[in-house]
């Protein structure tokens, strides 16, 4: 088959080989580019790459996110980050896929991981120096199990422990031991539910003594 290999050096004809050999070995390997989310899972979301590929169309893809089960934050759809590829398959321990990886290098979309990044337009934070937690409906404390949470949202606070809630809203103020034992504060007054003791001495039902009409001056007497 007549070509040029008599007629180009050989110098020049391996250094071409050899640059397209390690131009397809990092075409191989795992990409970092900038995403925005366009759709938010429970532990997962589908991003888009916020670039220019061309001439390739690159497309969405779904991504764990680069959290732990001890964190969550609010991620919404629009959010930008980057992605970071991993040397293997994550799938197996993400439950985006399945099985144990070998060392077998895997497409460069496919074991990529969704991480937040900042941007300077943000709001400055109301304290440089304190831990910023924010949501846009609030904030969530609790411990796995959920026996015990702090909430905070746009109508109230609340702690919770072991059945006990602590309510502020705008409104009132709500301790509540049960559905039988409450303090509720409000506009109206305080309100009692169940006994009342001061000093050891229910105060439900209760006398006065030497009292006559118009004068109370002694105090009550359980």
């Amino acid at each position: 088959m007549a070509d040029n290999a008599q007629k180009t050096p050989f110098a020049q004809s391996i250094q071409t080989f050899v640059e397209g050999k390690v131009q397809d070995g990092i075409q191989l390997l795992g990409k970092a580019f900038p995403v925005s989310i366009v759709t938010i899972n429970d532990w997962s979301a589908v991003v888009k790459f916020e670039m220019n590929a061309a001439p390739f169309t690159l497309p969405n893809i779904e991504v764990p996110l680069a959290l732990s089960v001890y964190e969550r934050p609010p991620l919404q759809v629009g959010d930008k980050g980057w992605v970071r590829a991993a040397d293997v398959r994550l799938g197996g321990v993400t439950g985006l896929g399945s099985g144990v990886p070998g060392l077998t290098l895997p497409a460069n979309l496919s074991a990529l991981v969704f991480e937040p990044i900042s941007n300077i337009t943000w709001d400055a934070p109301p304290d440089k120096n304190a831990y910023l937690i924010q949501g846009p409906n609030g904030f969530i404390f609790r411990n796995v199990a959920n026996d015990y949470s702090i909430i905070g949202n746009g109508s109230h606070i609340q702690v919770k422990y072991g059945g006990r809630t602590f309510t502020v809203d705008g409104a009132q103020l709500v301790m509540a031991y049960d559905s039988s034992n409450s303090v509720t504060v409000d506009s109206s007054g305080v309100a009692i539910l169940g006994t009342l003791t001061i000093n050891g001495a229910p105060y439900l039902a209760h006398v006065h003594s030497d009292v006559t009409s118009g004068t109370d001056s002694t105090g009550p007497v359980a």
